[in-house]
This record gives structure tokens, C-alpha cells and sequence, in this order.
């Protein structure tokens, strides 16, 4: 295949003698010189839509293909952009047998299993219905789940789901006279009818409030972050809720259980995202008209008055695209949209140090639809280029304090084995903290030690930095 050179990048060199900035730029180790491209002679004009990481640290890129198709596409390659060739047929799946209208050609989520199977979650717009289809480490169907290798949902619309557990799902929906709800699934597509009320969690009262959901979050102590907006008058107004894992309102968090404001008679006020930081609090992004906002809530659901002004930071007009992707790296807030990255301090500030103005442009991208956290300085992005064509994917470099030293370190590894199941083992005693690939910090040592047990993690990539500043990537099997 060959690859397309048609992006450039917006980059501004920094001042050579701040050594704490931070530079962005293309890994050209990563693909064919920094990028991997499917161009449109080879398929149809495609935009990834999702990224994820399966078990063994290769990337999955799933999408849509326009033409006359608007089907599913899956992509795979390693952990560098290197084609998987033994997946699908050269490392390229397209599922015609499930067509997407280009109304309804959304592709509502990807899970990679325990197993290593692909569960890719969409509206068909032949069947009218959610479905979920699982595919085999090899980019086969697989027939043995569901009906012939599907499951249809029984739902007509999905707002949005989360997938972040192993053995249930939760999924919003709607209709127009009720209002939105949640509801618990199992990845058979069977719903939980304990959860709520028969299988419901309804997020209105239908007298003061009524939240529509754009995104859900499990936090840690395993209740449910619901962030989007209030829509029970004529006007929108920020709003997110928290409920229990039996699906009821947590009345000691914010007002009753909600947080919503007003903030102004305007149409598009909501929030997009969100994630739980290292220290509990929670990190909302959205938009006020096409004013971005990035804010900082206590865990008990009040105001974080120490971020930015009054607990909200607005970073820029935008007025194109919505998606947002969110993760926190080390003390800084990471936002992708559209076709650019924006670096929040911890504080609400912005984070000048990075790229030298705390923006990172990408001019030949049309979208940058999400983003993978590969290494606490690489950057997996995917979209599609500015030329309403090709379905691609780059890598950047951010680099680090000169204090700390790159992951890919020519010093010997401290760790083994890796892969792990159940102990990682050090050569030498060291403190620790272990971190997932959206920076979540999930284990710290006090004390130095040789070992950690991480038999209660999940499979999948994750890093560990030393005392010393070391940082190596290892996986869990």
C-alpha cells in the first residue's frame, strides 16, 4: 500500500534555553514516516472514528467508509504502525453485511475483550436497531456470539455507552416523551432489571430537571458520572448527575444527587467529558455556544474554586466538530478536538510550556476523532485528513523534563517478566507507581520493594516509573 505524504503539521520551535518546554513533533518511527494512511484508490473516503489498545498493545483503528457502503472498517496494527497483515485481509476489515446510512453512521463504541476479541457497538441502519458485533483476534466475525456473530439490542437509540467494566455495560437512552435513562447490560445484550427501576434509571423527575447524557464514567468507588446537559425548559443548561450502582441518585453529592447551572439564554451549553484525577476530584470538558471550557469539581460534587476562575478555564471559540477526548498526563489535562491538542496545568491555566503556547495544531487533519496515551510522551491520534478522504492515524513525540529520562531508554529493563500475569519483578529495589494508559496512577509505593502483585488488573498495557525517573511500559496478561 502505499502511503500518502499529504500532512503538515503546525509546530512552533521553543526557546532553546527553557529546558522544562515541552516540544510536540511526528514520531517518524511510527507507520511509513510518522503516519499510517488508507487512501481513498485503495478504499473508499474513510474517518476513524475510535482507537483502542487489544491485550497485546497493538492498535485498533475503527471507522467508517463512505462511497456508497457507509460500513464499519477496522484497522490493525502494532504498537508502532506497522500493519497487522494476518488481520482481515491485509490488516483491513470492512463489514459491508452491516451498511450505516449517512445519517446513522455512527460508530457508538469499541471493547477489546479479555479474550482478545473485538466487540464493536453501531447503528445499522438495515435493521434500525443498536447491535453489537464481536469479531475474533484475527478479524473473522465471530459466529458462536449472538445470532450468527451478532447481538441486537433492544433499544431504538443509543446517546452514549460505557464499556469500561469487564462484565456489563451501560448505555444511555431515550424517547421524547420520557426523557432519557440508563440502563445495565450484560455483552450478551441482556439487560439488568434490578438496576433502576425494571432495568431503568431515569434522569429526570419529570417536574425540575431532565438530563440528557453525553458521556458516562464509572468512577472509582463504582457509581456512575453522568455529564451533558439539563434540557427541562427551552434553554439548555450544564448539568451531570451521579448515581449508585443500583441506578439511584447520590443525594450527599452536589444538589440531591445533580449539578445544574444556567448560564446564559443559548442553545448549546453542555458538557462533552469527563475522568476522575489521581486525586478524586472531577474534570469536566464542553462548551458554552462554541466557547470551550475545561473544569475542576471536588468529589463530593461542589466547585473546585483552586482551578482556573470560579472552577471553570475557557481555552478557545471553536466552531466546528464536537468531540472531545480527555486524559490526564502526570499533573497536565490533555484535550483532543477537531484537529488540535490543548496542555491544561493542574490548576486551570493554560500550559504554555507545551508546544510553546499550549496549542498543538493540525492543519491537513479534517478531524482528529480520538487519541490514544501510548507513553506519558506519544500520542497516537486518528482521523481523517482535511481533504475529506483518507482514514489515517500519526504518532507525536512530546518530549520530557530533561529530568526524566525517555521510555525508550537504551539502559537495561528493570522489570520481568514481561508480559505478567500475576507478580512483575524488579532487579533491584526501587519505589514505584504504576499508571494506565489514560495516566491513571493505580498502585504507589511507600517503601522500596522488588516486587508488585498485579493479579487484580485488568489485561492490558501499562506503565511504571521508578524512583529514579525511569519509565518503562509493561503488559498484563
Amino acid at each position: 500500500m502505499k502511503i500518502l505524504k499529504i500532512f503538515t503539521v503546525l509546530f512552533v520551535i521553543l526557546i532553546a534555553n527553557n529546558i522544562y518546554a515541552q516540544t510536540v513533533s511526528i514520531d517518524e518511527t511510527f507507520g511509513d514516516n510518522g503516519f499510517v494512511i488508507v487512501p481513498e484508490n485503495e478504499y473508499n473516503p474513510g474517518v476513524i472514528t475510535n482507537l483502542k489498545y487489544d491485550n497485546n498493545g497493538n492498535i485498533v483503528a475503527v471507522g467508517v467508509i463512505a462511497g456508497n457502503l457507509y460500513a464499519p472498517i477496522i484497522l490493525k496494527t502494532n504498537a508502532d504502525g506497522i500493519i497487522d497483515k494476518n488481520f482481515g485481509t491485509n490488516g483491513m476489515v470492512t463489514l459491508s453485511g452491516y451498511l450505516m446510512g449517512p445519517q446513522s453512521s455512527q460508530i457508538y463504541d469499541v471493547k477489546i475483550t479479555n479474550e482478545n476479541k473485538i466487540l464493536l457497538f453501531l447503528l445499522s441502519s438495515i435493521i434500525n436497531k443498536p447491535i453489537i458485533i464481536r469479531l475474533n483476534e484475527n478479524g473473522t466475525v465471530d459466529k458462536s456470539f449472538g445470532n450468527n456473530g451478532e447481538v441486537i439490542l433492544d433499544v431504538d437509540y443509543i446517546l452514549t455507552i460505557n464499556t469500561e467494566n469487564n462484565d456489563f455495560m451501560y448505555i444511555a437512552s431515550y424517547s421524547d416523551n420520557v426523557g432519557a435513562w440508563i440502563s445495565k447490560y450484560n455483552y450478551n445484550g441482556v439487560i439488568d432489571t434490578n438496576f433502576g427501576i425494571k432495568g431503568k434509571a431515569y434522569l429526570t423527575d419529570n417536574a425540575t430537571f431532565k438530563i440528557f447524557p453525553n458521556s458516562i464514567k464509572i468512577l472509582n468507588d463504582g457509581s456512575i458520572f453522568v455529564v451533558g446537559y439539563d434540557s427541562f425548559n427551552s434553554f439548555a443548561k450544564l448539568a451531570f448527575c451521579k448515581l449508585n450502582q443500583q441506578g439511584n441518585l447520590v443525594t450527599d453529592f452536589a444538589n440531591n444527587g445533580k449539578w445544574i447551572m444556567d448560564m446564559g439564554n443559548y442553545y448549546r451549553k453542555q458538557f462533552y467529558n469527563a475522568i476522575e484525577t489521581n486525586s478524586g476530584n472531577l474534570v469536566l470538558t464542553g462548551e458554552i455556544v462554541s466557547n470551550r471550557f475545561i473544569c475542576s469539581f471536588n468529589s463530593n460534587g461542589t466547585i473546585n474554586q483552586n482551578f482556573g476562575e470560579n472552577g471553570f478555564f475557557y481555552y478557545g471559540d471553536l466552531s466546528n466538530g464536537y468531540k472531545q477526548t480527555l486524559f490526564q498526563n502526570g499533573d497536565k489535562y490533555l484535550i483532543s478536538e477537531w484537529k488540535q491538542i490543548v496542555s491544561i496545568n493542574e490548576n486551570g491555566t493554560l500550559d504554555t510550556q507545551f508546544n510553546n503556547g499550549g496549542f498543538c495544531v493540525f492543519e491537513d487533519f479534517r478531524f482528529t476523532n480520538d487519541m490514544l496515551f501510548q507513553s506519558p510522551n506519544k500520542i497516537i491520534i486518528g482521523g481523517q485528513d482535511s481533504y475529506y478522504i483518507n482514514f489515517t492515524m500519526t504518532r507525536l513525540n512530546i518530549s520530557s523534563d530533561v529530568s526524566i529520562k525517555d521510555i525508550h531508554s537504551d539502559e537495561s529493563s528493570i522489570i520481568f517478566p514481561n508480559p505478567a500475569k500475576d507478580i512483575l519483578y524488579f532487579k533491584t529495589e526501587k519505589q514505584f507507581e504504576i499508571f494506565d494508559i489514560q495516566g491513571k496512577i493505580l498502585l504507589k509505593s511507600d517503601k522500596t520493594a522488588n516486587s508488585v502483585n498485579i493479579n487484580h488488573l485488568k489485561a492490558g498495557i501499562y506503565f511504571i516509573k521508578f524512583d529514579n525517573s525511569k519509565i518503562e511500559k509493561f503488559i498484563k496478561n
